[in-house]
């Protein structure tokens, strides 16, 4: 939505509706140019995947993202790293990135306990909205990786890794009493 700030619109510098409209559409169309070539190869279902997905969090942007996908209803496959972990290693990245903390509410900066960025039921009951998706496979992010338990949820069992994928690497142990 063009009146809440995020990660997108900082990174970019996007301050204006003309600048943010100009993004969705360049973002609608370049999803809408993948899901027609997928159907001209045959693809028998698609997978569409970014991180930044998760820092949807009102209603009417995931139904506007969904509707880039006529007649599908997808299934999300969501993966949560323990949230103390998580919310250490997402401050670490955003104040590299030169990001200031907000206390607002429905900030992405908002790095409190009780933030919605790290309130993983409702995140769950959001992605898992049955509006929206036919399924939402929630799993725990394991430090060992979540390639095998991916490629078992998205039906690839026989799927081969050839490299070795990079790992987070903030296990909860490391995070301080402070920090929680």
């Amino acid at each position: 939505d063009n009146d809440r700030d995020s990660p997108m619109k900082a990174v970019m510098g996007l301050t204006s509706e003309s600048q943010i409209d100009a993004l969705r559409y360049q973002v609608s169309a370049s999803i809408e140019e993948h899901i027609k070539d997928a159907k001209l190869m045959g693809a028998k279902s698609i997978l569409y995947t970014n991180e930044g997905l998760y820092f949807l969090n009102r209603t009417n942007e995931l139904r506007r993202l969904l509707t880039l996908f006529t007649g599908i209803k997808p299934e999300v496959i969501l993966f949560l790293r323990e949230a103390i972990s998580f919310r250490k290693s997402l401050l670490a990245q955003f104040t590299r990135n030169g990001f200031n903390v907000d206390t607002d509410g429905y900030s992405f900066l908002d790095f409190s306990s009780d933030s919605w960025l790290f309130n993983y039921d409702d995140r769950k009951l959001f992605f898992g909205n049955a509006d929206f998706t036919d399924q939402c496979h929630v799993r725990d992010y394991s430090p060992d990786g979540v390639l095998e338990e991916f490629l078992t949820i998205i039906g690839a069992k026989n799927a081969t890794v050839d490299q070795e994928p990079r790992l987070n690497v903030s296990p909860p142990e490391q995070v301080t009493e402070k920090e929680k």
